[in-house]
């Protein structure tokens, strides 16, 4: 084969070539481009098939509930409409492209394809708004259902509740039965609402049955109480305001202020009003008035026996206050009596302004005393007024009692220490006299001079308090010091000289006694001339043990009863 042969055969393969590569490129193009339009299709009517149309129907109804929310469904509205101008226009495209592909102007089917995907976009982000905001009114419907779901689970709870205790709603059965049917009507409406895309009347009836279930529940708690109440311990009470009242009245008890008879009309009025409302089971307001009467016939009971009991002890009270003063009167006539006869003497002069004082408070208490009893007999003043001015004169007078009681007391104990001065230097003279007898009598070694001083200050005591008695002012707390001085010095004076006394003569018996063995035992010579020294050296208790314990040497545990024999029998 020439090479012109060879050249002619590698250009035709050359163009055979070309030419599959260029039908491959474009069934190529062509599959691509038809995939792309399933792709689209898929999209575009996954996009219009969102039922917008229907939940718009929906979101309108739902809106009505309120106006704000209402235009903005409107306004949503309106981006629906421009939705459906676009999902048209992007159908209009689509059909273009298919054309163009189906024409195999793939240049023109990927322009085309451009625009359609733009616009496919932007009407998926569109619609899928428009979706998201009608939603919520979707979701609201079934948020509705799900509430009339669980007041009909209540409402089933509640009957089966009211059956159970039928027996303690008496009266008001009939009433709850109504009730409970009116409820069952409203479900019944709920659900004709729904079917007709009413919703804000359905809501309208949620929000009633809501409200009707729990009044109906609390009704139910509260109504048993309440029956008991308007039926049972209200009558009885009234009976009993009714009957103390009558029983308070024929005593003669002043009672026109408590107004017993218009407070009772008004709380039968009140009651049979209530008594309307348990039959009706209408129980709002009426367990809070139940209560209220409870409360102002307890207080119309108090009031009552409060009057009862202040008209008989408003006499007692009466005749304390007048106790009360007497006393007073007695207090200030014997205390005015000392302030004027002893002013001086006693230092009573601040007395004197206090005294005109309590004076005048007597005077206003006996005013009082005369005005409480005029009121007592005209019968014109509620008893608990009465009693309770009488205690209060009673208690401010029992304060000027216990001022005018200081008062006495104080002047009573001034002349009680100065009796008992006059009393006391009278027996410490006497005292002091036995004293000189005493040491006069038994001429003892060594006490005449030991004791001289002692009754000179004795006597100085007593003179000094004889001076004291004599003063004006009395100095009363200078007086009892020097008195208890001299009854404490003088005393103690009279048992030391008594005991000196005593043991001298106990001291001479024992030495009278040893003698009659002196000249028998040499040792009981000396013994007892060492007693004898010490006695009259006045050293009485050296001279005693001595003596004694000579003789206990002779008489082992017998000294004492031979010394006290021999003694007795001298005398």
């Amino acid at each position: 084969m020439d090479s012109n042969t060879q050249l002619i055969l590698l250009v035709l393969l050359i163009v055979v070539a070309a030419l599959i590569v260029f039908i491959l490129i474009r069934n190529t193009h062509s599959s691509n481009l038809k995939k792309d339009l399933d792709e689209i299709n898929v999209r575009f009517n996954r996009v219009r098939t969102i039922p917008l149309a229907f939940k718009l129907t929906k979101a309108q109804a739902m809106a009505k509930i309120n106006e704000e929310t209402y235009k903005k469904v409107e306004e949503y509205f309106s981006k629906y409409e421009q939705a459906q101008k676009n999902i048209d226009r992007l159908n209009e495209l689509i059909e273009g492209l298919e054309d163009d592909i189906a024409s195999k102007k793939y240049g023109d089917a990927k322009n085309s394809l451009i625009v359609v995907k733009e616009n496919l976009g932007d009407l998926e982000e569109e619609v899928h708004s428009i979706d998201d905001f009608l939603e919520q009114f979707s979701k609201q419907e079934s948020v509705q259902r799900e509430v009339s779901n669980e007041l009909k689970e209540q409402f089933r709870d509640l009957k089966t509740k009211v059956r159970e205790n039928a027996q303690n709603f008496s009266i008001a059965y009939e009433g709850i039965e109504e009730k409970l049917q009116e409820c069952e009507n409203l479900f019944s409406s709920f659900e004709e609402w729904m079917y007709a895309n009413e919703f804000a009347n359905a809501q309208d009836n949620l929000n009633t049955l809501t409200s009707q279930i729990k009044t109906i529940d609390e009704s139910i708690d509260y109504l048993p109480d309440c029956i008991n109440d308007a039926k049972g311990v209200i009558p009885v009470m009234i009976d009993e305001v009714s009957r103390n009242h009558a029983l308070s009245i024929q005593r003669g008890v002043y009672l026109k202020h408590l107004d017993i008879e218009g407070k009772l009309d008004n709380i039968n009025e009140r009651l049979n009003a209530d008594l309307k409302n348990i039959i009706s089971a209408n129980v709002e307001g009426v367990k809070e008035d139940l209560t209220g009467i409870k409360e102002e016939l307890s207080q119309l009971i108090k009031a009552l026996d409060d009057e009862k009991l202040a008209f008989e002890d408003s006499k007692k009270a009466s005749d304390r206050v007048l106790k009360n003063i007497e006393e007073l009167n007695h207090l200030y006539t014997y205390i005015d009596t000392v302030v004027n006869k002893e002013s001086e003497r006693y230092s009573l002069e601040d007395l004197k302004d206090s005294i005109k004082e309590e004076k005048i408070k007597l005077d206003k208490y006996q005013d009082e005393y005369r005005s409480l009893n005029l009121m007592i007999s005209r019968n014109d003043t509620p008893s608990t007024e009465i009693f309770k001015k009488a205690n209060e004169i009673y208690n401010e007078s029992l304060a000027d009692i216990e001022k005018l009681r200081k008062y006495k007391h104080n002047i009573d104990k001034t002349s009680s220490d100065e009796a008992r001065a006059v009393s006391q230097v009278m027996k410490l003279q006497v005292v002091l006299n036995e004293v000189e007898v005493k040491i006069a009598q038994y001429r003892l070694p060594a006490i005449s001079s030991s004791y001289k001083d002692d009754l000179k200050k004795g006597h100085e005591y007593v003179k000094e308090i004889k001076s004291l008695l004599n003063e004006i002012p009395l100095n009363i707390q200078n007086l009892n010091k020097t008195l208890d001085e001299a009854i404490d010095y003088i005393y103690k004076l009279y048992n030391n000289v008594n005991n000196v006394v005593g043991m001298a003569l106990m001291v001479e018996n024992a030495i009278v006694f040893g003698n009659k063995y002196r000249s028998t035992y040499p040792e009981v010579d000396r013994e007892l001339s060492r007693a004898e020294f010490a006695y009259l050296n006045g050293e009485y208790t050296q001279a005693l043990t001595i003596a004694i314990a000579c003789m206990e040497n002779l008489f082992p545990h017998e000294a004492d009863e031979k010394i006290l024999e021999n003694a007795k029998g001298a005398a």
